[in-house]
């Protein structure tokens, strides 16, 4: 989609939910609010309308992951034209930045296992759990066995990463509803060698977020993935965190490549490997034991 179109389209959604928000949407990141009714959302396309109701969870990432750009597969002219609107929203660097985020975790999580590394994965705050999902299926194509461990606090999550594993050959997945930041001493103790936190951190304060990673540490760990999304800078940045602020309300904790690494040094990862997306939004972070 043309870029100025793009910003264009979010830019209208962003002023309209700005002006017509009041302070009770408003709360903490990774705090769901009451929602506002969009114009540009709710009354001109039902895709939009499940995204925003989504927003902050693996509904509205899993809905980016699987859509499919173009409005000529659309046969009706209302088809269309919300499909239009559909891939404007989906067409910004946060939406992008995603698919390409979960191509790199799952690329470094099949490494790993397919490499002999690591046999053991915990999912924390996992979502859909697709990257990590079709990383373990590709190391049992290969005949490795893999244990996986599925932690969130949604039950309809787990329920989807449940379906997926549905097909693939027998494994020992063990599943936990549970809230990972407020039961740190009992998951951190978990006998895995790899962690994976992609999605979970851009919710949690630097200070709080110290205290974490460091009830993640333990012997036996081998590897940790996790991911934050980069303070971006210049208009489109700025644009782009004013659309997921006041359109969506999705706040967010927003970092750049120097704040990430000195967080995880301090809470005792050294040498963490930053590896970003092609849009640039979003920062992979790697530690494996030395």
């Amino acid at each position: 989609m043309p870029w100025p179109l793009v910003w264009a389209y979010i830019a209208v959604a962003a002023c309209e939910g700005w002006l017509r928000n009041e302070s009770l949407h408003y709360g903490q990141p990774g705090q769901l609010m009451p929602m506002n009714r969009l114009y540009t959302f709710d009354n001109l396309s039902c895709e939009l309308r499940r995204f925003k109701m989504g927003r902050a969870t693996h509904k509205a990432v899993g809905q980016i992951y699987h859509h499919r750009y173009g409005i000529f597969n659309k046969d009706t002219l209302k088809g269309k034209f919300e499909a239009l609107l559909t891939d404007l929203t989906f067409n910004t660097d946060h939406a992008l930045g995603l698919i390409g985020r979960y191509l790199i975790v799952k690329k470094l999580l099949e490494n790993a296992l397919l490499g002999g590394k690591i046999s053991t994965v915990a999912s924390l705050a996992c979502g859909a759990g697709e990257a990590v999902v079709n990383a373990v299926a590709a190391a049992q194509k290969k005949g490795l066995k893999v244990k996986t461990a599925f932690l969130d606090i949604n039950d309809k999550a787990l329920e989807m990463v449940e379906k997926q594993l549905v097909g693939l050959p027998p494994g020992d997945n063990a599943f936990y509803l549970v809230n990972v930041i407020k039961n740190q001493r009992w998951f951190s103790a978990l006998p895995v060698d790899a962690l994976e936190l992609v999605g979970l951190i851009d919710y949690i304060s630097d200070k709080h977020l110290i205290k974490f990673l460091r009830s993640l540490k333990n012997p036996r760990l081998k590897l940790l993935i996790s991911c934050n999304i980069l303070r971006k800078p210049g208009l489109t940045g700025e644009l782009e965190r004013f659309f997921l602020r006041h359109a969506l309300q999705w706040p967010l904790y927003y970092r750049t490549e120097d704040q990430l690494r000195a967080i995880f040094q301090s809470a005792g990862y050294e040498k963490v490997r930053l590896i970003s997306e092609p849009y640039s939004l979003f920062s992979v972070v790697v530690w494996f034991k030395q």
